[in-house]
């Protein structure tokens, strides 16, 4: 399981150069323009969509951040779809529009999970990743659970957004997600790094010797 970082540290650099399967990097529109251009940075990244608040999203910066990295595409993870927070059903109407545009640049798809998700009819041929959004409670549902496993059986990368401690790291690698993301590693990259890469390197020496 990867940490991806919004962050642009030369700790976070040094992990990414020195265990490219643990660290990358996550960027969003308003974070693209305050950093370097990915192309700078040689290692896995992914992008969301500034949609967690509605009043940050902008359509025009979304594509400005995609097209600024055309060059560097093979090693995206994964773009978010823009998602409507809370709303399975409107986030699925949405994502039909900009997953075609996502699509035709060249980018992985990734589709956002909201609340009630379970309930509705997924297009699994049209996404390319899942990202586990909505509220904290569905979050770590077994709702929420059943779809990432499911998506990983599918052959699907799984992302869960708003993870900043050890518990629930350890939760969203025994559900099987293969990266995650929180506010911590954005403000305080170095600090969360510490404890969070050791723990990444432990579950995966443990997975390996079969012994979790």
């Amino acid at each position: 399981m990867m940490v991806l970082s919004s962050s642009d540290t030369a700790r976070i650099r040094a992990a990414a150069h020195q265990f490219p399967e643990f660290v990358g990097w996550l960027i969003t529109p308003r974070v693209f323009y305050k950093r370097r251009s990915m192309r700078e940075i040689d290692a896995r990244w992914a992008a969301d969509n500034d949609c967690y608040k509605p009043e940050n999203f902008s359509p025009d910066g979304f594509k400005d951040m995609l097209l600024a990295n055309l060059d560097v595409r093979e090693r995206c993870l994964f773009v978010s779809a823009p998602d409507v927070v809370g709303d399975a059903g409107a986030t699925l109407e949405r994502f039909f529009v900009w997953e075609r545009v996502i699509r035709v640049l060249g980018f992985p798809v990734a589709l956002v999970a909201q609340d009630g998700l379970e309930d509705e009819w997924i297009p699994w041929d049209r996404l390319d990743a899942l990202f586990i959004g909505g509220s904290t409670k569905w979050k770590l549902s077994q709702a929420a659970v059943g779809l990432m496993r499911e998506a990983r059986s599918r052959g699907k990368w799984v992302h869960v957004g708003r993870v900043n401690s050890q518990k629930r790291f350890r939760h969203c690698w025994w559900a099987g997600a293969d990266s995650v993301d929180g506010t911590t590693f954005g403000i305080c990259p170095d600090d969360s790094l510490a404890w969070a890469l050791p723990l990444l390197r432990s579950l995966d020496v443990q997975a390996r010797l079969g012994l979790v």
